[in-house]
């Protein structure tokens, strides 16, 4: 009886197309002003689900970049968003990640890349998301996204 070929490659479990996505209600602020501790918990935690979600999906060589990425879009969600909630979705289709976050209506002249001062402590979270990804944007519903390209295996 014929046993199957040894394989190398761990089985990726990723379909065609795959999405998580998941919302929490954001403690009531003005936008621009410093989230609330209980806030910014929420960075660590969608994280870690990002990069989990990835290893589910096969994807671990694109945690580490895929953690950054969703933790500088949801502390721009925390600090500029003027929803009471925020919204995150991550989604793999066969070539690319798209992760995509939101809070509040689209205002699409406030998300821009800044020039941040050698000694300023902010503002360059969209310069990383810019340097890091493929192609980023804001659309009329007012997700902040960025696409990550599924390296070949």
């Amino acid at each position: 009886m014929p046993s199957a070929p040894p394989t190398t490659e761990p089985a990726v479990t990723r379909t065609p197309a795959a999405e998580t996505a998941f919302c929490f209600e954001r403690t009531p602020g003005r936008p621009g002003t410093y989230p609330a501790p209980a806030d910014r918990l929420w960075v660590g935690q969608v994280r870690r689900i990002t990069e989990t979600r990835l290893c589910y999906w096969g994807l671990e060589r694109l945690q580490d970049d895929a953690g950054l990425l969703v933790s500088e879009l949801l502390t721009n969600a925390l600090l500029y968003g003027s929803g009471t909630a925020v919204h995150v979705r991550i989604s793999c289709a066969r070539d690319e990640v798209r992760l995509a976050v939101r809070s509040g209506p689209a205002c699409t002249d406030r998300v821009r890349v800044c020039e941040a001062g050698p000694s300023d402590e902010s503002g360059r979270g969209l310069l990383l998301v810019a340097a890091l990804t493929e192609t980023w944007g804001v659309d009329r519903e007012g997700w902040v996204w960025c696409k990550l390209p599924v390296p070949a295996v």
